[in-house]
């Protein structure tokens, strides 16, 4: 239909398969996209992610298991908030046909964290 090459492209790209193999993440934190029709796109790295705890583990800023499953629900947690603080839509996408419980946990409480649209506003106001 008469798009440019640029326009058809992949705004992120896909695991490639040594990340794959290594069972690693291709993102780590968020990458952002602007597309031509001025859309902003954000890729973050997994949640819940075990090769995000490897990470961490290798990097030395945990110290214990427990204190690694803690820092991971934590950041976690403090990344899917902020997305879902500046994003109109989240599409969550998911490897297994289910999401587990623990992710669903981790989503409520995201969205319980998310400020209200209009901070400033009080109920009473009907401009």
């Amino acid at each position: 239909t008469g798009r440019s090459a640029a326009a058809l492209r992949r705004p992120f790209p896909p695991q490639s398969p040594e990340v794959a193999l290594e069972g690693s993440h291709q993102t780590e934190g968020v990458d952002l996209f602007v597309s031509s029709e001025r859309f902003l796109l954000l890729d973050c790295q997994p949640l819940l992610s075990s090769s995000v705890m490897l990470d961490k583990v290798l990097e030395g800023s945990v110290a214990s298991s427990s204190a690694c499953e803690q820092a991971m629900l934590h950041d976690s947690l403090r990344l899917l908030a902020w997305v879902l603080s500046v994003s109109n839509l989240v599409l969550l996408v998911h490897n297994d046909s289910l999401p587990d419980r623990t992710l669903l946990d981790l989503l409520r409480r995201a969205d319980a964290l998310r400020p209200s649209p209009h901070p400033f506003s009080h109920p009473s106001d009907t401009s």
